[in-house]
Formats: C-alpha cells, structure tokens, sequence
C-alpha cells in the first residue's frame, strides 16, 4: 500500500518516462482515457492518451493555441478529438 496521508493507493508509484515544464497553476482533465493540463501561465494546454503514459515513445503533445494569453482558465478532451479551451 502506497500512502498519502489523506489517501492510499493498492500499487506502488511509479516515475513516467518524460517530465513537462510550464507556467503555473496548472488544472488537470481526465475524460475517456484523455489528459489534458491547462497551464494558466502561458495558456499552453498539455494532451496525452491515459494508455500512452508508460510508453517512452509516446510524448504528450503540447498545444499553444493561436492569440492565448496567460488567464486563469480550462481545457478538456471532447469527442472525435477536440478539446474544449477557455479564453480570455
């Protein structure tokens, strides 16, 4: 058992094979096997497959979309892959 104080995990944690840097704060989206991570820094949005996270071959793609700026916003995965983002 993995504890984390207020909760557990029945698996031991394990590192991911790539690490990604951006602006904080940061809100996390996990939708149908999708996470997506909206940087409230830069207005970056972070993609991933949940499937993908173990295999090094597969990176997250990292989404600046066209005229952002920096706010305090959201991103989220929708059907036939597109994802839903805030603007200021």
């Amino acid at each position: 058992m993995e504890d984390h104080g207020d909760h557990g995990h029945a698996y031991p944690a394990r590192w991911l094979p790539h690490t990604y840097e951006a602006p904080l704060p940061t809100h996390f989206s996990s939708t149908n096997g999708h996470i997506v991570i909206f940087n409230d820094g830069d207005g970056s949005v972070l993609w991933i497959r949940e499937a993908s996270l173990g295999n090094p071959a597969n990176a997250a793609k990292m989404i600046v979309p066209e005229n952002m700026i920096a706010h305090h916003g959201a991103a989220t995965w929708l059907k036939s892959n597109l994802l839903a983002v805030t603007y200021t």
